[in-house]
């Protein structure tokens, strides 16, 4: 839900305008806006010029790449604080069974196992996964997910007050999962955030 906050216009802008996005009744956003324009609105100096043909610059280029990271960050918090979650996975690959450094296939073979999984045993998980790469560049996946029983998992370790477990299905099929329930959703979706977008 967004509801906005007061502004003022100057000549089809919105001034310091801003938004209130609340994910659920615990978690919400506050976006601040100093200069947005209003839809429908073309300055005097945007009117009947055209974009150029040329190549983007590097820093063009640049600004595109931190906008879609911006985006990615932001639709993930989005997902992740506006649903309910039970347990923060790991999902490692075994490179015995499948290729670890081809992103693109991995994340196919994982959706349809899943959705073959839920037929299986008709259940109905769901999940936010995304992928990190290691120093030798095999892939693996941090994610969270609900829907799944507990009798689909074994418990394996007790790690500061907390139980681990695998999953064994899917250990079976890719590699060992490290499964644990969530506490504090708001720390984990943080922590999912810093895998998926390390600072380097």
């Amino acid at each position: 839900m967004n509801s906005p906050t007061s502004s003022s216009r100057v000549s089809g802008f919105l001034i310091d305008w801003g938004r209130l996005k609340k994910y659920n009744e615990s978690y919400g956003v506050i976006i601040l806006i100093r200069r947005y324009k209003m839809p429908g609105y073309e300055s005097s100096k945007q009117k009947g010029k055209q974009r150029g043909s040329g190549k983007p610059t590097a820093a063009r280029i640049g600004e595109r790449f931190a906008s879609s990271i911006y985006r990615a960050r932001s639709t993930i918090r989005e997902i992740g604080l506006s649903n309910e979650w039970d347990f923060l996975v790991t999902l490692t690959v075994d490179g015995n069974k499948h290729n670890r450094t081809d992103l693109v296939d991995l994340q196919d073979k994982l959706a349809k196992w899943i959705k073959r999984y839920n037929t299986q045993h008709n259940i109905k998980i769901k999940y936010l996964i995304v992928p990190e790469k290691d120093a030798k560049g095999a892939w693996h996946f941090h994610g969270l997910l609900s829907g799944l029983p507990f009798d689909h998992l074994e418990e394996v370790d007790f790690f500061q007050n907390r139980v681990i477990f695998n999953w064994l299905e899917y250990a079976a099929e890719f590699g060992y999962a490290r499964v644990e329930e969530i506490n504090e959703l708001k720390c984990v979706v943080t922590y999912l955030l810093k895998q998926a977008f390390p600072v380097r």
